[in-house]
């Protein structure tokens, strides 16, 4: 990551024969505690750190299309750091970091309460381009938190299959249950928050009116909402990561279908690619990606 160079495993990432990457909260404390008060995860408890070193970059914070970019040294100097402890299922082994409670500085990067920002959808953005979009009702209730250093290395271990650096914002969940990452993302390098109170922005990636009677094609689209929307995107929303899936043209135009599914299930068959192989993929799934591909393909929106 750059922020994930590979959460979960992108499958329709595959399509296009390019690399993904996979693998996008504390309660009563975290929910709005006060600068210097300890933050309590379920699963270990944290403690509250002294001297914090200086941490170079930012973070910008967008509410509908406004930005606003703090220092990370600023949220720093507004909250009192904690240390946590976590199963990382990125490195599959317990870690300790250095981390900010998400809530506090979401509220004061974005000037909003907490009860209007659990309204909002956010995507959560990496330096690489991965993008998570996540509502805030999940994303805001929980043992969540911005991890600034690794307290196990010197610098901060390399993370993913291509050995990135996760700095210098890690987004860590706290407590047993979190280590789906589909259901709770783990972005690295993070760099961009983008909020907004109405649809979320990937209603795009779906067609004007809904599926109707195509169930397969919606189901299609529910997997690459899952699996691929962080690296790639349809009709321009979605990750920067790999290239456009629809326009100006749809993946499946220019790329025989067998090969786009042969390739989703096995990139290494095509060429060496930093791209997990997709093994669980079943028959099933594969006929309703590429019926979502196809239907989408009749959609394409190109406005920006």
């Amino acid at each position: 990551m750059s922020s994930n160079t590979w959460l979960g495993a992108c499958a329709v990432s595959a399509c296009v024969f390019l690399a993904c990457k996979s693998g996008e909260k504390t309660p009563p404390p975290c929910l709005g505690s006060t600068p210097g008060e300890t933050a309590t995860p379920s699963q270990t408890p944290s403690q509250t750190i002294g001297q914090t070193p200086s941490i170079s970059g930012s973070l910008t914070f967008v509410w509908e299309g406004k930005p606003r970019e703090l220092l990370i040294d600023d949220l720093l100097r507004a909250q009192k750091p904690v240390e946590i402890e976590v199963d990382d299922p990125y490195y599959k082994q317990k870690k300790r970091y250095r981390a900010l409670p998400l809530v506090p500085a979401f509220e004061r990067g974005f000037g909003k309460g907490l009860a209007e920002l659990q309204r909002a959808h956010f995507v959560l953005e990496a330096k690489d381009g991965y993008q998570t979009p996540i509502e805030g009702q999940r994303l805001l209730v929980g043992d969540v938190y911005l991890a600034f250093a690794d307290l196990d290395h010197a610098s901060w271990q390399p993370i993913g299959p291509r050995g990135a650096d996760p700095g210098p914002l890690y987004v860590v969940w706290v407590g047993p249950g979190h280590g789906n990452t589909d259901v709770y993302p783990h972005p690295w390098a993070l760099s961009r928050i983008v909020a907004s109170a109405g649809p979320a922005e990937t209603a795009r990636t779906a067609p004007p009116g809904g599926f109707g009677t195509n169930a397969q094609a919606q189901a299609g689209h529910a997997i690459f909402e899952r699996r691929c929307l962080h690296c790639h995107s349809v009709n321009r929303q979605g990750g920067k990561l790999g290239p456009e899936l629809n326009v100006p043209q749809n993946v499946l135009s220019y790329r025989p279908e067998a090969d786009v599914r042969a390739f989703i299930k096995n990139p290494e068959t095509f060429r060496y690619s930093a791209m997990l192989p997709n093994p669980d993929l079943s028959e099933t799934d594969l006929d309703a990606i590429v019926a979502y591909l196809r239907l989408m393909a009749n959609h394409q929106d190109r406005s920006p």
